[in-house]
């Protein structure tokens, strides 16, 4: 079987790269050929694959890129992929939160079937661009969350299964604890990283803030939201490599991601409790598929709830929180079905 496995045009796909989504291309690279499926990978430059890197004419993602250059980067992107489908007998496109309008609207003529994952909210109606394609389509999602909102939008169309994501379990470990919450996202507005700020404050709690900037958007909510509450309590670590990151998840007493706006089902809940480390989220999203109210973690409304709360992740024990995702969240288990899936469209 010969698969194409793309994303957004500015994906690098790479082991230091400590981005949920880039993590997921890396995983699906390696594991399916280990299970002798041949991938293509559309990446940029700098990108290292197990598989074969579609013509890696990309450079990385610039700093505040406008969104012509975004634009232009996604038809280079989706050229290549047309011109490795003519070259090689594709037998399957996986789309991981790609450009689906335009994959669908080119290879739903060529009878290339098309699986996307979806990583985002359900806010384009891709419906309308895609309808004459629908026997060329198919979706699943990685939270029933996720799925809920799709169907409430898009109807029978969108149907699809729901596949978890997985983590190497084993790259994670178990450590002493020191005493720091943590915050490990991008520095953005969407991922609301003001909230893990006033936990900390109104707790007198010591707070490790771990991500990267790319907008200019980002860059001014740092400089308004986020440096000013910065002291000896409070400090920025910059961007957490894979192997940063899991020392950082390793020695703190909880990660925080009260986040606002939309997440499908994020590594990072995965990634905490796989080092012992309890999360605290807000429970109407995803997170509620993956942590245990009161036990291996917070499950809240708000942040007032959560100040209240706080003491709760003294009681909680590392080893069930990460036995919680060996259980259930393992790559093995994800990768399994989706091979079953893929075979599944293929004798559509």
């Amino acid at each position: 079987m010969n698969i194409i496995l793309d994303s957004y045009a500015d994906v690098r796909v790479h082991k230091d790269n400590a981005s949920g989504l880039e993590q997921m291309m890396i995983i699906f690279d390696k594991e399916l050929n280990k299970r002798n499926i041949k991938t293509f990978i559309a990446g940029v430059v700098g990108s290292e694959v197990v598989g074969n890197l579609i013509e890696p004419i990309l450079p990385d993602r610039e700093v505040d890129q406008d969104k012509f250059t975004f634009l232009f980067k996604n038809v280079l992107n989706i050229n290549n992929i047309i011109s490795k489908v003519d070259e090689e007998n594709i037998d399957l496109i996986h789309n991981i939160n790609g450009p689906v309008v335009a994959l669908s609207n080119y290879f739903g003529k060529k009878k290339v079937p098309i699986l996307t994952n979806f990583h985002s909210p359900p806010n384009f109606d891709f419906k309308k661009y895609c309808v004459f394609f629908a026997d060329n389509l198919f979706f699943s999602y990685v939270s029933n969350f996720q799925k809920n909102l799709f169907m409430e939008k898009f109807g029978d169309f969108v149907e699809g299964p729901v596949i978890h994501n997985g983590i190497y379990c084993e790259d994670f470990f178990l450590s002493n604890k020191e005493d720091y919450l943590l915050s490990m996202s991008r520095i953005s507005p969407r991922k609301s990283v003001h909230h893990s700020i006033e936990l900390a404050k109104s707790t007198n709690s010591k707070l490790k803030l771990a991500g990267r900037l790319y907008t200019e958007e980002e860059v001014d909510y740092h400089r308004k939201k986020i440096k000013p509450f910065l002291n000896e309590n409070i400090t920025y670590v910059g961007e957490a490599s894979y192997i940063k990151k899991r020392t950082l998840y390793s020695k703190a007493l909880a990660t925080v991601a009260l986040i606002d706006d939309f997440e499908s089902f994020p590594l990072i809940a995965l990634e905490s409790l796989a080092s012992g480390t309890p999360l605290i989220a807000y429970k109407n999203g995803p997170f509620s598929e993956s942590v245990i109210d009161g036990e291996t973690g917070l499950l809240v409304e708000s942040v007032d709830e959560a100040i209240e709360r706080l003491d709760e992740i003294n009681s909680m024990d590392s080893v069930f929180c990460r036995d919680s995702v060996i259980k259930k969240f393992s790559v093995d288990t994800m990768m399994d079905k989706y091979v079953e899936l893929y075979h599944k469209i293929l004798n559509y």
